[in-house]
């Protein structure tokens, strides 16, 4: 699945945009969820650390403001599952994303 969102100004003047969500996916279940997402790494050292948490009420947020190359130190990566992971095994994967050209990002669950 793909989904991008576009922004025109059809009016006269500018337009300072200070905040835009791109995407609301709303998903409910009876079980317990999971995120594993991944600490920060330095050239080719992105991804090697996954950790794993159980969703609980209120926000997690992935964040970066570095605004170019934010993948090498908050990679914009994510999995949600059903079950926690065990022995670097991902099981039950109930959706996962990335964002392809992230700069400054925000995700939150």
């Amino acid at each position: 699945m793909e989904q991008w969102t576009e922004i025109v100004n059809h009016e006269p003047g500018t337009v300072a945009l200070q905040r835009m969500a791109s995407t609301r996916i709303a998903a409910f279940a009876r079980q317990m969820f999971y995120l594993t997402h991944f600490f920060f790494g330095d050239f080719t050292q992105e991804m090697l650390a996954p950790f794993t948490e159980q969703i609980t009420p209120g926000m997690k947020v992935l964040d970066s403001k570095l605004g170019v190359r934010a993948d090498q130190f908050q990679n914009p990566s994510f999995i949600i599952s059903l079950e926690r992971t065990t022995g670097g095994k991902q099981r039950s994967v109930f959706w996962a994303g990335s964002l392809e050209w992230s700069g400054s990002f925000s995700m939150r669950v």
